[in-house]
């Protein structure tokens, strides 16, 4: 299992779509999780009704403003190669990583990430596969 946000991509990519379509706010809330007074659960979906704008519109700035690490596909295809399976996880929105790896040309990754939907005019509607049942606070334990 390989980190999405900042291994596999260098930058969290779920920061950079809060820093290009929401207000500074988000940073608030980030600092209430990074003291631990919230868990990421809260954090994730407090800051995503900040967002603004197409989820479209998001997708598109992630994958032509954040590339994957360069060494990312000649790993995976060393470790196919060697018998050994590759997946990622994102404690992000999520939205963005199967597009990313595509525009990467990486494939055969089993993705762990949430399940944001983000529609204009309306919440941000969200699901949490990867969470544990019983934990109220973590998003992909």
């Amino acid at each position: 299992m390989v980190d999405f946000d900042g291994t596999v991509v260098d930058e969290d990519v779920s920061e950079e779509i809060l820093r290009a379509f929401a207000p500074r706010e988000w940073w608030d809330i980030d600092l209430e999780f990074q003291r631990a007074e919230i868990g990421s659960r809260e954090c994730l979906m407090r800051q995503a009704a900040l967002l603004h704008g197409t989820q479209e519109d998001m997708l598109a700035y992630a994958v032509s403003h954040h590339r994957l690490d360069p060494t990312f596909g000649p790993f995976v295809s060393w470790a196919h190669g060697s018998g050994i399976t590759v997946a990622v996880a994102s404690d992000g929105f999520g939205f963005y990583v199967e597009a990313m790896l595509r525009a990467g040309r990486v494939d055969g990754v089993a993705v762990h990430t949430n399940r944001v939907s983000i529609r204009v005019g309306r919440r941000p509607a969200f699901e949490f596969p990867e969470g544990h049942p019983v934990c109220p606070t973590c998003v992909t334990c």
